[in-house]
């Protein structure tokens, strides 16, 4: 029989309340939006001119959450067993595995790679997606555009990186970003935006609360994540039409 982990089963988005905290397919998702050019008329501006962040991530990852609150009593894959030499790789992407910390299976479920630490206060995540199987078009430029445009300060670092099997690759760095409920610590987010050659789209992330935030996590994300030659990315789950 599979070895399950407790940790596992529950879900990791419950326990790492941050910026980020939502796994890669809400970022992919923001992309997408639901307006038609992006416009917003409601005045969503603070008292500096920033503007607020979007809601989008966070809803997604809500309905992700319940669409796969009925896969709990599942024999589910266990995407640590594609861990090797403390990285994983299968769906398409490789991403680091941090001594310690676990891959969520129904995130897995969900075409997600997700992994937090034993305490849950700092999470590695990611996905890649064929624009094709997308109802929407999207492009790299739309889902970096979407996630500078989700944080309502500007990137510490927003510059051009290499990653394994990607013809271009942006580093997006957030630091020290104000929680958004009362009593929600700062966080802090390294994201990834990474196009391969044939259009095939991915997102990796680190998110921590930020006094938990790690610059060797962060460096291992960089130094690792990337696309995987040997397998595909995971066909995105079907949508629950809206009541």
């Amino acid at each position: 029989m599979r070895p399950q982990t407790q940790r596992a089963r529950t879900s990791p988005r419950r326990r790492v309340t941050m910026v980020g905290a939502a796994a890669a397919a809400a970022l992919l998702l923001a992309a997408c939006g639901d307006g038609d050019d992006g416009a917003d008329t409601d005045d969503t501006s603070t008292e500096d001119g920033a503007e607020e962040p979007s809601d989008d991530a966070e809803d997604a990852a809500e309905g992700d959450e319940e669409a796969l609150g009925d896969l709990e009593d599942l024999d589910l894959e266990d995407p640590n067993e594609l861990v090797s030499d403390g990285r994983f790789a299968g769906n398409g992407i490789i991403l680091p595995s941090p001594e310690g910390w676990s891959f969520d299976e129904m995130a897995f479920a969900s075409g997600i790679v997700l992994a937090t630490d034993p305490e849950g206060t700092q999470q590695i995540a990611g996905e890649a997606v064929d624009p094709e199987d997308l109802p929407e078009p999207l492009s790299f430029d739309d889902v970096l555009d979407a996630n500078r445009e989700t944080v309502e300060q500007d990137a510490e670092v927003d510059e051009e990186v290499e990653l394994t099997g990607a013809a271009r690759a942006q580093q997006l760095r957030y630091l020290d970003v104000p929680g958004r409920e009362e009593g929600a610590p700062d966080t802090s987010v390294v994201l990834l935006i990474a196009e391969r050659e044939d259009g095939i789209l991915g997102v990796f992330n680190y998110a921590a609360a930020s006094d938990d935030f790690d610059d060797a996590v962060a460096d291992e994300l960089l130094a690792t994540a990337g696309f995987d030659p040997d397998s595909d990315p995971a066909e995105p789950p079907t949508p629950t039409p809206s009541p």
